[in-house]
């Protein structure tokens, strides 16, 4: 069970945390009500606290923070070859950078001298939210290797999305996976590019330039079957008698394996 206090206010009001600092007890009563643990709840306290501490000595200011500013600061902590990826130390934080917006402390939107890049991603950010519903911390991943990306391909400059070519793509990801998860960078980068495709800005061809990575697949197991397959099974499992006591069922879905079971069936086998 819960505690409900683990820690007096004034305590988390007084944590160096920079400009997070004044929020923190209103954001730990947030977890508190959601009934996180307390482990949790005191991870993502710390995690926060060093986060506002960043934030201060790189004079960011809060409605400056962003999902570029939060994967800055989380790609130092990541870790290649270990999962998690990311360490205690900054679990959390998408779900801190939620609250704040929801508490109107960070703008919900780019502010107005926002680059030509930045308005992309918060574009991009948005369609994951609307479209696909995607979590903060898998749309936190997606954003930053969409950073990356535009970012080594434009540098500083305004998108020319003209310019992005096959070869350019696979030469990113090559780059990339050296430093982060391949299925990540995959999955998001292919991401980036049918949000592309949908808004016309690049040919639907360059989606193919990024394959999907290959997952394991044990040998033996059927595909599923067709409809003119499954009208087969239904048409031998008439029996002579004339009953039709059966069933099409699904079983074990994740396989995608369709059985014909008699039900109540009297011919014997």
């Amino acid at each position: 069970m819960n505690n409900p206090v683990f820690l007096p206010t004034y305590a988390v009001q007084g944590m160096n945390a920079g400009p997070i600092g004044p929020f923190l007890a209103g954001y730990v009563g947030f977890l508190q009500q959601h009934r996180y643990s307390v482990e949790t709840i005191k991870h993502s306290l710390r995690a926060a606290c060093a986060f506002g501490r960043w934030l201060c000595r790189k004079r960011v200011m809060l409605d400056q923070v962003c999902e570029t500013v939060l994967a800055k600061y989380r790609d130092q902590f990541r870790r290649k070859d270990i999962k998690p990826s990311l360490p205690t130390e900054v679990t959390g934080l998408p779900k801190l950078l939620t609250w704040l917006r929801e508490q109107r402390v960070v703008p919900l939107s780019m502010h107005s001298n926002a680059t030509e890049q930045e308005k992309w991603l918060v574009r991009f950010d948005h369609h994951l939210v609307r479209v696909h519903g995607i979590s903060v911390s898998t749309r936190s991943k997606y954003v930053a290797c969409a950073g990356r990306f535009i970012g080594n391909l434009f540098e500083d400059s305004a998108p020319d999305w003209s310019t992005v070519t096959a070869d350019g793509l696979r030469q990113f990801v090559a780059t990339d996976v050296r430093q982060h998860h391949a299925e990540e960078t995959v999955c998001a980068l292919r991401a980036a590019l049918r949000f592309l495709i949908a808004e016309g800005s690049i040919p639907a061809n360059l989606f193919e330039a990024v394959a999907s990575v290959r997952r394991f697949r044990p040998d033996g197991i059927p595909c599923h079957l067709s409809e003119n397959e499954v009208q087969r099974v239904i048409t031998i499992c008439h029996d002579k008698t004339g009953h039709r006591g059966f069933e099409i069922r699904p079983s074990l879905p994740y396989l995608r394996v369709w059985v014909c079971a008699p039900v109540n069936s009297h011919v014997s086998v």
